[in-house]
Protein backbone atom coordinates (compact mmCIF):
# COMPACT_ATOMS: atom_id res chain seq x y z
CA UNK A 1 0.00 0.00 0.00
CA UNK A 2 1.29 3.61 -0.78
CA UNK A 3 0.23 6.85 -0.67
CA UNK A 4 1.01 10.45 -2.43
CA UNK A 5 0.08 13.61 -1.36
CA UNK A 6 0.60 16.60 -3.54
CA UNK A 7 1.58 19.85 -2.25
CA UNK A 8 2.52 23.14 -2.11
CA UNK A 9 4.89 26.00 -0.82
CA UNK A 10 6.64 29.48 -1.80
CA UNK A 11 9.93 29.96 -1.60
CA UNK A 12 11.35 33.80 0.43
CA UNK A 13 14.81 35.66 0.11
CA UNK A 14 15.81 34.36 3.61
CA UNK A 15 15.82 31.11 3.19
CA UNK A 16 19.32 29.44 3.80
CA UNK A 17 18.53 25.96 4.02
CA UNK A 18 21.94 25.25 6.03
CA UNK A 19 20.98 23.15 8.89
CA UNK A 20 22.35 19.96 9.51
CA UNK A 21 19.62 18.04 10.76
CA UNK A 22 16.36 19.22 9.76
CA UNK A 23 14.47 20.11 7.05
CA UNK A 24 11.15 22.34 7.65
CA UNK A 25 8.18 23.50 5.34
CA UNK A 26 5.92 26.22 7.21
CA UNK A 27 2.70 26.89 6.70
CA UNK A 28 4.00 30.35 7.77
CA UNK A 29 3.86 33.76 5.88
CA UNK A 30 6.87 34.69 6.71
CA UNK A 31 10.71 33.76 7.42
CA UNK A 32 13.11 35.27 9.68
CA UNK A 33 17.27 34.73 8.92
CA UNK A 34 17.41 32.98 12.42
CA UNK A 35 15.30 30.13 10.14
CA UNK A 36 18.72 27.81 8.49
CA UNK A 37 15.89 25.17 8.77
CA UNK A 38 13.49 25.61 6.63
CA UNK A 39 13.28 25.77 2.73
CA UNK A 40 9.96 27.11 2.11
CA UNK A 41 6.83 28.70 3.89
CA UNK A 42 3.13 29.53 3.16
CA UNK A 43 2.89 25.43 3.17
CA UNK A 44 -0.31 23.67 1.65
CA UNK A 45 0.21 20.69 3.98
CA UNK A 46 0.57 20.46 7.60
CA UNK A 47 1.32 16.82 9.39
CA UNK A 48 -2.88 17.67 10.66
CA UNK A 49 -4.12 17.68 7.77
CA UNK A 50 -2.49 15.03 6.13
CA UNK A 51 -5.20 11.66 5.26
CA UNK A 52 -6.08 9.07 7.51
CA UNK A 53 -4.20 6.67 5.26
CA UNK A 54 -1.03 8.67 5.24
CA UNK A 55 -0.87 9.24 8.69
CA UNK A 56 -1.79 5.12 9.38
CA UNK A 57 1.15 4.29 7.13
CA UNK A 58 3.75 6.64 8.66
CA UNK A 59 3.05 5.58 12.10
CA UNK A 60 3.33 1.84 11.05
CA UNK A 61 6.56 2.83 10.33
CA UNK A 62 6.62 2.98 6.47
CA UNK A 63 8.67 4.50 4.45
CA UNK A 64 8.56 8.29 3.70
CA UNK A 65 9.67 10.48 0.76
CA UNK A 66 9.36 14.36 0.05
CA UNK A 67 10.09 14.99 -3.73
CA UNK A 68 10.94 18.86 -4.09
CA UNK A 69 10.80 20.60 -7.27
CA UNK A 70 11.90 24.09 -7.98
CA UNK A 71 12.64 25.45 -11.78
CA UNK A 72 14.34 22.95 -13.54
CA UNK A 73 15.27 21.91 -10.61
CA UNK A 74 14.79 18.23 -8.78
CA UNK A 75 15.53 16.99 -5.33
CA UNK A 76 13.87 13.95 -2.86
CA UNK A 77 14.53 13.67 0.45
CA UNK A 78 14.33 10.03 1.91
CA UNK A 79 13.26 8.72 5.60
CA UNK A 80 11.52 6.43 7.87
CA UNK A 81 7.64 6.79 9.76
CA UNK A 82 7.61 5.85 13.22
CA UNK A 83 4.56 5.02 15.68
CA UNK A 84 6.58 7.69 18.15
CA UNK A 85 5.09 10.77 15.38
CA UNK A 86 1.73 12.89 16.44
CA UNK A 87 1.48 14.38 13.37
CA UNK A 88 -0.87 16.90 14.78
CA UNK A 89 0.89 20.28 14.00
CA UNK A 90 -0.99 23.23 12.49
CA UNK A 91 2.65 24.56 11.67
CA UNK A 92 4.99 22.94 9.94
CA UNK A 93 6.26 19.51 8.33
CA UNK A 94 9.88 18.39 9.52
CA UNK A 95 12.29 16.21 8.32
CA UNK A 96 14.87 14.91 10.46
CA UNK A 97 18.25 12.91 10.21
CA UNK A 98 17.60 11.80 13.78
CA UNK A 99 14.92 10.10 15.74
CA UNK A 100 13.92 12.98 17.62
CA UNK A 101 10.04 13.45 17.09
CA UNK A 102 7.78 16.70 17.88
CA UNK A 103 4.15 17.09 16.25
CA UNK A 104 5.89 18.67 13.36
CA UNK A 105 7.83 15.63 12.68
CA UNK A 106 6.64 13.88 9.51
CA UNK A 107 9.25 11.59 9.00
CA UNK A 108 13.32 10.60 10.49
CA UNK A 109 16.56 9.11 10.17
CA UNK A 110 16.47 10.88 7.06
CA UNK A 111 19.12 10.67 4.13
CA UNK A 112 19.15 14.32 3.88
CA UNK A 113 18.86 17.46 6.12
CA UNK A 114 17.94 21.27 4.80
CA UNK A 115 21.93 21.14 3.99
CA UNK A 116 22.47 18.23 1.42
CA UNK A 117 19.45 19.20 -0.74
CA UNK A 118 21.02 20.49 -4.59
CA UNK A 119 22.60 24.14 -4.07
CA UNK A 120 21.24 25.07 -7.80
CA UNK A 121 17.50 24.57 -6.30
CA UNK A 122 18.01 26.05 -3.33
CA UNK A 123 19.15 29.66 -5.49
CA UNK A 124 15.65 29.49 -7.34
CA UNK A 125 13.55 29.07 -4.19
CA UNK A 126 15.20 32.25 -3.05
CA UNK A 127 13.59 33.93 -5.40
CA UNK A 128 10.29 33.10 -4.32
CA UNK A 129 9.24 30.92 -6.35
CA UNK A 130 6.27 28.03 -6.07
CA UNK A 131 7.93 24.88 -4.89
CA UNK A 132 5.92 21.92 -5.67
CA UNK A 133 6.26 18.70 -3.27
CA UNK A 134 5.04 14.97 -3.37
CA UNK A 135 5.23 13.52 -0.13
CA UNK A 136 4.60 9.53 -0.70
CA UNK A 137 4.43 6.80 1.75
CA UNK A 138 4.52 3.13 1.14
CA UNK A 139 5.00 0.20 3.34
CA UNK A 140 8.90 -0.91 2.97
Amino acid sequence: MSVSVPFEAFGHKNVKSIHRTTLEITSENFLTESGDCILAIRSTLVPSLLPKAAKDLIRSGARVSLEISAGHYVDSVRGWGSSNLDLNSNRALIFRKSSFASPETVAIKCDKAAKDLDRRLIEVVKSGVKVSFTLKISLK
